[in-house]
């Protein structure tokens, strides 16, 4: 029987970080093609639950969804992955999504599930939104970090933009001055867009904000739909154009 992500998510959330799944990676069903070929296969250094990946020069960052932080890997012979560290998250703070181009990393920092819960013990992840506010807690960090990655084996953090709220869910950055971010900013009922100025990367800034009318609760607004979850789960850029997709709300070009 095939779990949906959704289905998946669920049922790992009930279980400890440590469980490993290399069985089900091994088991996957071969290309018979002849245009893929398996080459290795890796735990990520015993951490298994990768959610984004990038590489550069010759280096893996991977983000992880439940171990709270992001794994290096030496990738130059891609037939023999090599972990080569892990880097800790704050506690209680989740940073699944990354990005690099260049000399850069941007890492994404939120509440991690089960923090989420403890504020709301009857929060479900998709089942409802973000809406209750979490201003002036201070157990985990909700913002943007960036790493110097011009030694990519060791980054190096050289800022962190706090975005006070639940934290970051994706991001977009593929060089040059600006960043997209979706994020649950504290007066807002779920994560909406945010722009950052990468102009200066040591002093990232909040450039600017769109959201879909109904989010901003703190400015009296209303929602006229009846979903469970109406968020941005990210935006993707290309030249002047960005196409956002949001949970239960759409798709938008910006």
């Amino acid at each position: 029987m095939l779990l949906n992500r959704r289905a998946a998510l669920t049922a790992m959330a009930g279980f400890s970080t440590s469980v490993a799944f290399p069985a089900i990676c091994r088991g996957a069903t071969p290309d018979t093609t002849g245009k893929d070929k398996h080459l290795a296969f890796s735990d990520q250094g015993g951490r298994p639950d990768g959610v984004q990946v990038m590489v550069s020069r010759n280096h893996l960052y991977v983000g992880h969804m439940f171990s709270n932080g992001f794994t290096i890997m030496d990738v130059a012979d891609p037939s023999k992955p090599k972990p080569l560290q892990f880097v800790a998250a704050p506690p209680n703070t989740r940073t699944h999504h990354l990005q690099t181009n260049g000399d850069l990393m941007l890492i994404v920092c939120g509440a991690d599930i089960p923090t989420i819960g403890k504020y709301n013990p009857s929060f479900s992840y998709y089942g409802q939104s973000y809406a209750g506010s979490v201003s002036g807690r201070s157990d985990f960090a909700a913002g943007l970090k960036i790493y110097d990655i011009s030694k990519p084996a060791a980054p190096v953090e050289i800022a962190f933009l706090p975005i006070p709220g639940i934290g970051l869910n994706r991001l977009w950055y593929a060089g040059g001055r600006y960043a997209y971010v979706s994020a649950h900013m504290d007066g807002f009922t779920d994560h909406m867009l945010v722009i950052v100025d990468m102009r200066e990367p040591t002093r990232p800034a909040i450039a600017g904000r769109w959201w879909l009318p109904g989010m901003w609760r703190d400015g009296g607004e209303v929602p006229g739909w009846d979903k469970k979850r109406v968020a941005l789960h990210h935006m993707i850029v290309a030249g002047d154009i960005g196409y956002a997709a949001w949970r239960d709300g759409g798709f938008t070009i910006l």
